[in-house]
């Protein structure tokens, strides 16, 4: 006896029967061109909040980056003014060679060469001459940089716009002096409380503050 699926059985006679699937029915339908609208709304507001804000991480990420360059060069130029036993100095420079009038040279300056410059300094003090050698030079490169210098960093002194150490570890700095890092949102009349201070001392030690005011 054969068995057949889904056939009809007519007057004894099996018949295939055609199934015939729909289907269900859907309900889906696109977007009003008023929800376009306020979406559109929406995604302008939130994007006119997110991209100042995103500017403004980028140019304190670069603030810090700075400011923990010049801290970390500060440190080094003491550690090996300690572990050479010679007076070792450091100062901003613009072309790898010399050393630059002032410290806020390092700042504004679109240039490769701009950076700080560490030296053996054996002969005039803060001047690289003779056989001096040159240990390290640290790239700082940011012409969006404002660098606000005080006491024996100060431009009213263009001499002494360098720090020496002693084999001590004494720095030959008169006074505690700092360098205040700041930007071009100063240019803007954007004054806020986000630079950074390089604080030296004349025991060597070196301290960054957060969180000062630019104006």
């Amino acid at each position: 006896m054969q068995v057949c699926l889904g056939c009809d059985i007519i007057n004894g006679m099996s018949y295939i029967s055609t199934i015939v699937w729909q289907r269900p029915f859907s309900t889906t339908r696109g977007f009003t061109m008023i929800e376009l609208m306020v979406a559109l709304v929406i995604l302008v507001v939130l994007a006119a909040i997110a991209i100042p804000a995103f500017g403004n991480f980028v140019k304190n990420t670069r603030i810090y980056t700075v400011s923990s360059e010049i801290q970390t060069t500060l440190s080094y130029t003491r550690s090996e003014a300690i572990t050479r036993r010679v007076p070792v100095s450091v100062c901003p420079s613009i072309d790898e060679t010399s050393c630059s009038s002032k410290w806020e040279n390092l700042g504004g300056h679109t240039g490769a060469n701009v950076g700080l410059l560490v030296f053996i300094d054996s002969g005039t003090a803060g001047t690289r001459d003779g056989a001096d050698q040159v240990l390290k030079y640290i790239q700082i490169t940011d012409p969006n940089l404002e660098i606000t210098a005080s006491n024996d960093f100060s431009s009213s002194d263009p001499v002494k716009a360098y720090v020496q150490y002693k084999s001590s570890g004494q720095s030959d700095l008169a006074f505690t002096s700092t360098l205040l890092i700041c930007d071009d949102r100063k240019e803007s009349y954007r004054s806020g409380d986000y630079g950074r201070l390089i604080t030296a001392y004349m025991t060597g030690r070196t301290e960054i503050l957060a969180d000062q005011h630019c104006s």
